[in-house]
């Protein structure tokens, strides 16, 4: 029997998908998060971006924020322009609520923002946000005024002198001499876009102690929807504004104010399933793999879902052991043009900009190896290379194969020399002959690649002879059976040939008979009826003749 000259590659692919074993990690976004997050008023000012940052190259960004541990707020000291602050570790933020609490000692503008997102470069930023804002009606005046806006895009490079903002005391692209508190647009710096959603005057019942809100701090609570959102001061509602949420981070801003403070900032998410991505490797054949051989043909099928907005961006990622070698809008391409193990992931985003968890998957590329293997087994499963004539034996196929997978088998059969049988299905004719069978396996994989033979040889005998009758056999004397044989006429198994010496009466004929059928009792009752059906004739033959000589 000739060994497999894949058999070392076989054992050494067997170790690698051992180490490396394919796994699949799906890892959406989750159904739904409810869990309250208190944020230390420190962490924002020591961990959270103060944007816009330095590399702008102004001062006029620059609002002095300081943190008092006494009191545990956050407060502005310079009169500048709109400076703020945002958590890069929560870019994703989608349905949820806010609270904080606010004070401001000014009457230029302080508040807060969320669905914050950040484009373009370090030198020329883009920013993108909804936001609410709280101020006074002028200097002289202290009426204290609201205003809730989306800023569609904010370039704070292009102007970098104080006193602007692209919300700034209730209008768009404002500067001082330019705002008027009425959700106007004027369009007088040049550097932002956006809309102002809804406007309004704080009166005192929004006040626990009856005071001008400026004069003491109040919780603001400001709940999220996929398509609206509330705003509520000191547990009083103040606004509800249809808009459709905008995936980003959130914290608290100032204009051109000097005496902002905030504190006790919480939030609360409760993001659902908008995008679910999914994907699977697929083989020449369009089956899910994991593993597959070098060279061979593998594509990627998106079977990503969406709710909701239309996804509207792919991020793929791969990389190949632990060393990222791709990423793009398009699956990849050239898994197997090298041997490794290859992660891919993927993350969606949607129209609303809100962007889904990571999916991964890992596809193990191995060189090929065809290893054929088979046993002959009895009725019961068992391994045998012995049978006789009329057993059921059957093939059991053992082969393997690592990397290209196993495209065609060729089955070759001869029986003492002779071929019986080629296909690609193994033989099951073995036992209807004695001899000497000989079979041989040959694989071949996608590829093309052929295996080394793989060769078994099975004997097959007839029924072993018996040298005395049997113990039971019954003598001349004993009486026929009368039992019907409609029910044992067919066997499938060939009764035992007894080797007791012939004999020419009848009698012994029968007797023989009876001894013929402790071989297979099923098998020989055909002769035991046709010797009983013979001995009846003689006996009426002898009658007639008894008759014949009285006459």
């Amino acid at each position: 029997m000739k060994t497999s000259k894949f058999l070392k590659a076989a054992v050494i692919s067997a170790l690698v998908l051992a180490i490396t074993a394919p796994m699949s990690v799906a890892m959406a976004t989750e159904s739904v998060v409810d869990d309250t997050v208190d944020i230390k008023t420190k962490t924002i000012f020591d961990s959270w971006v103060n944007y816009p940052d330095a590399s702008i190259g102004s001062a006029a960004y620059n609002a002095g924020w300081s943190y008092d541990a006494t009191n545990d707020w956050i407060n502005t000291t310079q009169n500048v322009g709109w400076t703020g602050f945002y958590n890069p570790d929560i870019d994703n933020l989608t349905t949820g609520q806010f609270s904080f609490e606010m004070q401001n000692k000014n009457f230029d503008p302080c508040g807060f923002t969320w669905g914050m997102t950040k484009s373009g470069t370090d030198e020329d930023p883009v920013y993108s946000f909804y936001a609410y804002e709280e101020c006074e009606q002028s200097y002289a005046s202290s009426t204290p005024r609201w205003s809730v806006a989306y800023i569609e895009n904010w370039h704070p490079a292009k102007d970098t002198n104080p006193h602007r903002g692209p919300l700034y005391h209730g209008t768009i692209d404002a500067k001082d001499g330019s705002y008027h508190h009425e959700g106007t647009d004027a369009k007088a710096v040049g550097f932002a876009e956006g809309k102002v959603l809804a406007f309004g005057t704080l009166d005192s019942s929004f006040s626990e102690t009856g005071e001008t809100l400026s004069q003491q701090f109040h919780k603001i609570n400001i709940n999220i929807e996929e398509e609206k959102f509330t705003i509520s001061i000191n547990g009083k509602e103040l606004t509800t504004v249809e808009a459709k949420a905008q995936a980003g981070s959130f914290g608290p801003y100032a204009v051109s104010d000097p005496k902002a403070y905030f504190k006790n900032l919480a939030m609360i998410s409760t993001n659902k399933v908008m995008l679910n991505p999914v994907f699977e490797y697929r083989n020449a054949k369009d089956v899910k793999i994991n593993t597959i051989g070098i060279g061979e043909k593998v594509s990627i099928e998106d079977l990503s879902t969406f709710e909701g907005s239309e996804i509207t961006e792919r991020t793929w990622t791969v990389t190949k052991d632990e060393e990222e070698i791709y990423t793009g809008d398009k699956p990849y391409d050239k898994y197997t043009e090298a041997v490794g193990t290859y992660v891919t992931t993927l993350r969606l985003k949607n129209a609303y900009g809100i962007s889904s968890d990571v999916y991964e998957d890992t596809l193990v590329v191995t060189e090929d190896s065809l290893t054929p293997e088979f046993v002959y087994a009895d009725k019961d499963g068992n391994t045998i290379d012995k049978a006789v004539v009329g057993d059921e034996v059957t093939i059991n196929d053992l082969s393997k194969y690592t990397g290209s997978s196993i495209a065609e088998k060729t089955w070759k059969v001869t029986l003492d020399g002779t071929e019986v049988y080629t296909g690609t299905e193994a033989y099951d004719k073995y036992t209807e002959k004695e001899g000497t069978y000989v079979t041989t396996l040959v694989l071949k994989n996608e590829k093309g690649d052929v295996s080394d033979e793989y060769v078994q040889t099975l004997t097959v005998t007839k029924h072993e002879e018996s040298s005395t009758p049997s113990s039971s056999t019954p003598s001349s004397s004993t009486p026929v059976s009368s039992t019907p044989a409609s029910s044992t006429l067919v066997s499938s198994k060939p009764a035992s040939v007894s080797s007791a010496p012939a004999s020419s009466t009848a009698t012994e004929t029968a007797s023989n008979a009876a001894a013929m059928s402790t071989g297979d009792s099923t098998g020989a009752m055909l002769p035991i009826f046709a010797v009983s059906a013979a001995m009846a004739a003689l006996a009426l033959v002898g009658i007639k003749r008894k008759k014949s000589e009285n006459k």
